[in-house]
């Protein structure tokens, strides 16, 4: 995009962006984007090792909303476990779940298979009537199954568990707004351990799914510490401020291009 001649003065944003272990190649044509913002602290420092100025960076954009409040009638009675960009790991998180009979298998998708939107309408309506179906069987195969199909949905399902156990990023960024213990497996990134770094919290609470299951079925407790409460207070209140400062910047940098384009 920012080599293509079409561009012209248009300005060029990248945000919420991981970058890393990228080729050295990509240096000239990243350095021509007028405004970078990446979501973690590392991805900030590799982009300006490779273009040589300052980044900025925003904990996801998922986390703007800040601190989601759970209603004190909610109940955290439930073992939510989460899948997996990784279909190996997100096959043992489901024969995991099966195992126990106080699990909800908790999947962020509306449905483990995918949509295909570059289909023609009518493929895609044929698609969208296998996905349907998919999810049909896999709920009476899986009885323990939640699907949510909206965002409030699945944010409620999570104000119901003293723990989520997932290999999803943004399972885990939920997991901070909402106040939700939660033990995370690796992704195919570094994009929780940054996060969590970010929010000052460690990688105390990234585990390998053996030690996951050790872990849970020694009933160890998950709360959060008091500790951990007010970090990730902090950290929510300061990805809220930083996505509303990100916002202004993009504003003010579209404004800036159309100004003087206008002028004669």
């Amino acid at each position: 995009m920012v080599a293509h001649p079409a561009r012209g003065a248009t300005p060029v944003a990248l945000i919420n962006a991981v970058y890393q272990d990228n080729p050295p190649a990509w240096n000239e044509r990243l350095a021509r984007i007028d405004l970078i913002s990446t979501r973690d602290s590392w991805s900030a420092a590799e982009v300006e090792k490779a273009i040589g100025r300052k980044v900025g960076f925003v904990p996801d954009l998922s986390l703007t909303e800040g601190a989601i409040a759970t209603p004190g009638t909610a109940r955290r009675d439930r073992l939510l476990v989460g899948d997996s960009v990784n279909r190996d790991v997100g096959r043992q998180l489901l024969a995991f779940a099966d195992q126990r009979d106080d699990a909800r298998y908790l999947p962020i998708l509306t449905s483990i298979k995918p949509p295909k939107p570059h289909y023609p309408p009518p493929l895609r309506a044929l698609r969208q009537a296998y996905i349907d179906l998919h999810a049909t069987l896999f709920g009476w195969r899986h009885r323990h199954t939640e699907f949510n199909t909206s965002e409030a949905g699945f944010l409620k399902s999570l104000q119901s568990g003293y723990l989520h156990l997932s290999g999803r990023f943004h399972a885990v960024c939920l997991c901070l707004a909402t106040g939700t213990p939660f033990l995370a497996l690796e992704s195919n990134s570094w994009k929780i351990a940054a996060l969590l770094h970010d929010f000052g919290l460690g990688a105390e609470r990234i585990v390998t799914l053996d030690e996951a299951r050790r872990r849970i079925e020694a009933n160890e407790r998950f709360d959060f510490t008091p500790q951990e409460r007010e970090t990730v207070a902090t950290g929510l209140a300061a990805a809220r401020k930083g996505a509303d400062d990100l916002f202004d910047s993009l504003l003010a940098l579209a404004r800036s291009k159309t100004a003087g384009a206008a002028k004669p």
